[in-house]
């Protein structure tokens, strides 16, 4: 089976990590992928180096931060443009079915039209809640646009399945948890930490206010100086929250204590992860949580804002700490909680690995999407016959 994978940037940042993890899973498979991104970038140069195909078309999103109507119709007759030369290029290779990547593109809907195939749109986003976009033609008549150019509506999360299961056919919508390969991660199996000691917390994420890294710093000055214990951060992305956040730890006197490393990957960050001994998720409102499952799987405990997916992920004081999101001083004491009491910081650790790799596997969500795509084939050939 063939299919075209549409997806809405070219970083590797947790949607285009899920879906290179999705493409290689597959074609092992039977899947012969094929991506196309609206530009070259780390996703594409990491799919040519596994042998992917990847084809390089500029198109434009339909959600966005932008109202402007102007805007919109400028975007709406390049994407038609953009959609028709897409069009003849996979039709040439006989793709079978489409997948779409992402809420805030259509795209791959619009292709799968013209070339009268089916359509899967995952949808990875909350939109308004985690990134603050919206769809540029309004909630309801892009849902309405979803539901009916769409075979299957996968949402990562009970979460986003809660925001659009009254607007979409119930027998068209389904969640499937991301997953994430651990063979990719090193597992740190050493005890708990050393409250004597330096202790080390890490969030891990595009720096943009959604994602509360400013929270884990005005955390992180609350457990220096009110609860006077020795932590530091790390915190791992780039964007263009960067310098109101170093201007944030500047201001509450813990700018020694936060380390700012870019965006990294591979080896660069196990060793973070390896010198971490919690991880933070401040976000406002996960979707899912990718970065929340690796640290699972790498053995830190996670404390996580009770928002999003994020309390779908965590069971507080099972597999994690949940904390009241807004709340720094809330989350410094989750922090001291946890470092502080070895049988729940032992417990978490291995009851968070446990259920990761029971549920949150690259394995289990290829073998459940490949699902998706027999059923829809199998749908479509009793339709013919």
């Amino acid at each position: 089976m063939k299919v075209a994978y549409f997806t809405h940037y070219s970083e590797m940042y947790g949607a285009n990590q899920s879906l290179f993890s999705l493409v290689l899973q597959l074609r092992y498979k039977g899947i012969e992928p094929v991506v196309i991104c609206p530009s070259q970038g780390p996703l594409t140069d990491k799919l040519e180096e596994t042998g992917i195909n990847v084809l390089i078309i500029p198109f434009r999103p339909w959600a966005s931060k932008n109202k402007s109507r102007f805007k919109k119709s400028v975007k709406r007759l390049y994407n038609q443009n953009a959609a028709r030369k897409i069009t003849k290029v996979l039709r040439k290779l006989n793709i079978d079915l489409v997948h779409t990547n992402s809420s805030v593109i259509s795209i791959g809907a619009m292709a799968a039209k013209l070339l009268k195939l089916p359509h899967v749109w995952h949808i990875r986003e909350m939109l308004e809640e985690d990134y603050n976009i919206s769809f540029e033609n309004g909630y309801s008549e892009s849902v309405r646009y979803i539901n009916n150019s769409s075979s299957k509506v996968i949402c990562i999360s009970e979460a986003v399945f809660s925001k659009y299961k009254n607007d979409i056919d119930h027998d068209r919508i389904t969640v499937i948890y991301n997953g994430i390969d651990e063979n990719n991660i090193i597992y740190n199996d050493e005890n708990r930490p050393n409250v004597s000691e330096n202790i080390n917390l890490l969030i891990t994420g595009i720096l943009v206010k959604e994602k509360g890294q400013a929270e884990a710093i005005r955390a992180l000055a609350v457990l220096n100086y009110t609860y006077n214990m020795n932590c530091r951060l790390n915190i791992v992305g780039d964007g263009p929250e960067l310098e109101f956040l170093k201007e944030i730890a500047l201001q509450l006197g813990v700018i020694d204590r936060v380390k700012f490393h870019g965006f990294i990957t591979g080896s660069q960050m196990d060793e973070i992860r390896k010198e971490s001994e919690v991880a933070l998720v401040c976000s406002h409102c996960e979707a899912f949580g990718r970065v929340t499952v690796e640290a699972m799987l790498a053995g830190i405990p996670v404390i996580g804002a009770n928002t999003g997916g994020t309390v779908e992920l965590i069971k507080d004081e099972v597999n994690g700490l949940l904390y009241n999101l807004g709340d720094p001083q809330h989350l410094a004491l989750q922090v001291r909680k946890l470092v502080t009491n070895q049988e729940l910081y032992a417990s978490v650790k291995v009851n968070a690995r446990t259920r990761s790799l029971k549920e949150f596997t690259a394995h289990r969500n290829s073998t459940q999407i490949m699902s998706v795509y027999k059923s829809i084939v199998q749908t479509n050939n009793s339709e013919r016959s």
